[in-house]
Formats: C-alpha cells, sequence, structure tokens
C-alpha cells in the first residue's frame, strides 16, 4: 500500500474530519504503512494531505476547526458529517476580515475628529520603472497638525 492508499484508508475508517496527527495514529495502529525509512513521518502525512487538496484532488476535502486547525475527511463521507462541518464554519464566518485599504476612511475619520488632517497617497506602481520590484503593496497615509 502507498502512502496516499494508506491515508485514504485511514480517512474511509474514521469517517469524519480529523487532524493528521490522527492519521498517522491510524495508520500506525492498522500497519496499512511502515514508517521506519521516515525520520518525521508525521510531516509526510500532512504533505500528503497537502498534496491532495493543492493538485485539486476531489476526493479529500478540508476544513479549518475553531482553533485554526485543519481537518481531514473523504468527500463521500460528507452527508454523513454535515452537521459537524456547518457548525465549524458557522464559527469561522463571524470573523471580519478587512483589508488595510477599506481601515484607511475609518481611521482618516479617527484623525480628523483629533483635529489632524489626513490624506491616503495609493502608488499601486511607480512610475519610474516597469521592474516588478517597483510595486508599493500598501497605500501610504500623512497627517499634518497646526
Amino acid at each position: 500500500m502507498t502512502i496516499k492508499e494508506a491515508v485514504l484508508k485511514s480517512l474511509e475508517d474514521t469517517q469524519e474530519p480529523t487532524h493528521y496527527k490522527d492519521i498517522l495514529k491510524n495508520i500506525q495502529k492498522n500497519n496499512y504503512y511502515d514508517f521506519s525509512d521516515s525520520k518525521t513521518p508525521d510531516l509526510t502525512i500532512s504533505g500528503t494531505l497537502t498534496g491532495f487538496i493543492q493538485k485539486g484532488d476531489t476526493r479529500v476535502q478540508r476544513i479549518k476547526n475553531d482553533k485554526g486547525k485543519y481537518l481531514y475527511y473523504l468527500t463521500k463521507n460528507e452527508p454523513n458529517i454535515n452537521v459537524k462541518i456547518s457548525d465549524i464554519s458557522s464559527k469561522l464566518q463571524t470573523k471580519n476580515i478587512y483589508l488595510e485599504r477599506d481601515l484607511h476612511k475609518l481611521f482618516s475619520t479617527y484623525l480628523n475628529s483629533k483635529n489632524i488632517f489626513s490624506k491616503t497617497i495609493f502608488h499601486e506602481q511607480s512610475k519610474n520603472s516597469n521592474d516588478n520590484h517597483q510595486k508599493w503593496i500598501h497605500p501610504d497615509m500623512i497627517g499634518i497638525d497646526f
């Protein structure tokens, strides 16, 4: 059995979203794969699971739990674990994510209430060069207080 087959078999055994270290324990317990040559078997499992996700293999899916760790499961087991996944994803959707550009207007309003006049300067690309290293990723903000 290859490492990929062992990971898939272990995910099939667990039938629920599982951390990669628990997948390793299940593989070792059932002797699906021999890790005698591997110095870091847990990282091997993690890398294999990440490979499934990055290559777009639809058999394996992952979600983040409320502690920020990835849990992996088989797509075919999704109907059985759908309640658990929706609980985890609803907790994660309460976080607000703002881009720096979105916060400039709010910060400018705050500075204006303190009698500080501010201006945001957007420099997406330098006019002096077409070099990719001359791009400004974050806008600047200046302020003056009289």
